[in-house]
């Protein structure tokens, strides 16, 4: 679950202590009045910052256990990973801060991954962006992000950078990752979090419920194929096609639509209306959702669900 992490560690050692000797590709600088060295380089992929006080590590753990980027290291192999970060750079890591923590799953899916990217809608606190056709993003906080979900197709981002999937991943291929990009300590309701307590129990798996309690937060669509129900008349008949046309269009252009609506002035000074406006959609595609047979959303929910109840 855990893949792209940022720790940073406080070290004591003297200011010309060079973790640089310990890295590839290293770039050092000295101060010639006072000794000190800062610079960078990379370990494998995790990238490595230092100066005279902080040691800074970041890159994906997955990409530094495995060949591959198809593997989805488990919650031991992220406390081996940090022993051998640890053992490499002569510092002990388990004591370093954890100030960025990135978590996902990926999975083999019926269809194409951008099918299921529409039929994710609003989320309460974020907004939903529309990267490309292949991947969505929900960020929280402006510009000074907290949180990131990003759902993407994992098999095209593979295939891109020419690394294919492998362990038995076929072409369609989905992913979705929770991204804690600042004040992560707080976030878990914890006074610091340390790469040690990574992968304590409680603490693993209070992130693998973040998690998925972040997906349930999404609003979601009900696709294309219903039950329908018996109908009185035109009125109720017209309301229950109109719910399901808003089920039918994509999530970010009815969103898109909406902003226009607002920057257009459409209600003039009554600001308020904009979000009765939104409820009132948000509330026309959830009517018919006990109505709708099983369909995409459906099995990236049971997905979600499965790996929230059985992640390791």
């Amino acid at each position: 679950m855990i893949d792209t992490v940022k720790l940073r560690f406080a070290h004591t050692k003297s200011p010309s202590f060079n973790v640089g000797r310990y890295i590839e590709n290293a770039k050092s600088n000295v101060n010639t009045e006072t000794g000190e060295l800062w610079g960078s380089g990379f370990l494998k992929n995790m990238h490595v910052s230092f100066n005279s006080a902080f040691v800074v590590v970041e890159g994906s753990i997955g990409g530094f256990l495995f060949p591959n980027n198809s593997r989805i290291p488990k919650r031991q192999e992220v406390a081996t990973a940090i022993e051998q970060l640890s053992d490499l750079l002569h510092l002990p890591l388990a004591n370093a801060q954890v100030v960025r923590l990135d978590c996902g799953y990926h999975w083999n899916m019926e269809q194409p991954a951008c099918r299921y990217l529409p039929q994710l809608c609003e989320a309460t606190y974020f907004d939903r962006i529309q990267i490309t056709e292949t991947s969505l993003k929900y960020s929280k906080g402006g510009k000074r992000e907290t949180n990131v979900l990003v759902f993407y197709d994992k098999a095209k981002e593979c295939q891109d950078k020419n690394k294919p999937l492998t362990d038995g991943y076929g072409d369609n291929v989905l992913r979705y990752e929770c991204r804690w990009l600042s004040r992560v300590a707080s976030q878990f309701g914890i006074g610091q979090l340390l790469a040690s307590t990574l992968t304590d129990e409680n603490v693993y798996y209070s992130m693998v419920r973040k998690w998925g309690d972040f997906y349930e937060n999404i609003r979601k669509s009900y696709g294309t194929n219903y039950d329908f129900p018996p109908m009185g008349n035109v009125r109720i008949a017209n309301d229950f096609l109109y719910s399901i046309l808003l089920n039918l269009q994509d999530a970010g252009v009815v969103i898109d639509l909406e902003k226009t609506m607002e920057n257009s002035k459409v209600f003039g000074d009554n600001d308020w209306q904009y979000g009765n406006l939104k409820r009132s959609i948000i509330n026309h595609r959830e009517k018919v959702g006990k109505y709708a047979l099983y369909n995409l959303i459906d099995e990236l929910n049971d997905k979600v669900r499965y790996v929230v109840n059985n992640c390791e």
